[in-house]
């Protein structure tokens, strides 16, 4: 590991007082944004190499310069920004126990250790899957859990609306900047769960949509949470590269019995893997999470 990065690394250790604009804090966020996790490719920025210390060269200072500025804008706008660095007490255990950990994380809003159930599924949903998804976010977020989705339309909207209106806690995990709204639609309930959740971002600030971002934060979504409950989802779909992480996670598979009981691979899946079970209620859902 470089002096520098280590230096940065170090310095985020140690408990910061007063405003996250702190130079100490815009230092080392711009450092690892140009240093450690991204690379720009022509479709977007993907993760390049999840390990910080296997990266020597130093980024140039007017790239730091540049992230620099760009870091302290949005802080500005969203004083509740925080930037959680991988090797520190604060970024969320669950997701480090999955050994996919993003080296940073953007996060408007405040994740907390309750237990997250992740609710997925279809952008393209029908009117049966987004009510199953508003009531099933509802049903968890009663019961005290976090409900966490990708703020994507369809199935995924639904459950992050249904958790808020019980009154419950609810987290996106979002394949853009933390300052991109996708879809554009959704930039009022992304307040909503700022506010009463939050928002994350693996992504540089500015980051548009990308075919490689989505998957990519569905490793996320998956980390984040103890338990995936996949509402519906085609064989080949972004929801099934979810489901996957989960499972490379050692975290139950949840499907939908009442929508997905008659797709040949769900029901496939559910008979060959001790972690995928087909259910059909909130309880079920609770208690296999729970037991998983």
């Amino acid at each position: 590991m470089s002096s520098v990065i280590e230096a940065a690394a170090a310095a985020a250790s140690v408990e910061r007082r007063g405003s996250p604009t702190s130079q100490l804090l815009l230092d080392e966020a711009a450092l690892l944004l140009a240093h450690a996790e991204l690379t720009k490719c022509d479709d977007g920025w993907i993760t390049a190499d999840q390990s910080r210390s296997s990266l020597e060269l130093i980024p140039s200072p007017t790239r730091q310069r540049a992230w620099r500025a760009e870091i302290k804008s949005l802080v500005h706008r969203w004083p509740d920004l925080r930037i959680l660095l991988s090797d520190t007490p604060d970024y969320p255990a669950q997701l480090l126990k999955t050994g996919q950990a993003p080296a940073m994380l953007f996060v408007r809003g405040a994740l907390d250790g309750a237990r997250s159930l992740a609710v997925v599924g279809s952008r393209a949903a029908s009117e049966q899957a987004t009510t199953t998804a508003r009531e099933v976010g509802a049903a968890l977020a009663s019961a005290g859990a976090t409900v966490v989705s990708g703020l994507a339309r369809g199935v995924d909207t639904a459950a992050h609306s249904g958790a808020l209106a019980a009154g419950g806690r609810s987290v996106a995990v979002v394949g853009t900047g933390i300052d991109v709204v996708f879809p554009p639609e959704n930039a009022g309930l992304a307040g909503q769960l700022s506010q009463q959740g939050a928002v994350v971002s693996q992504f540089p600030p500015g980051l548009e949509p990308s075919k490689t971002s989505f998957p990519t934060r569905n490793a996320v979504i998956a980390g984040l949470s103890d338990a995936s409950v996949i509402i519906d989802a085609e064989e080949s779909s972004g929801t099934r590269i979810e489901m996957e992480f989960a499972l490379a996670f050692s975290r139950p598979v949840l499907l939908w019995g009442p929508l997905l009981c008659k797709s040949d691979w769900a029901r496939t899946l559910s008979a060959k893997h001790d972690g995928v079970h087909l259910v059909g209620s909130a309880s079920e859902i609770l208690a296999l999470a729970k037991h998983g």
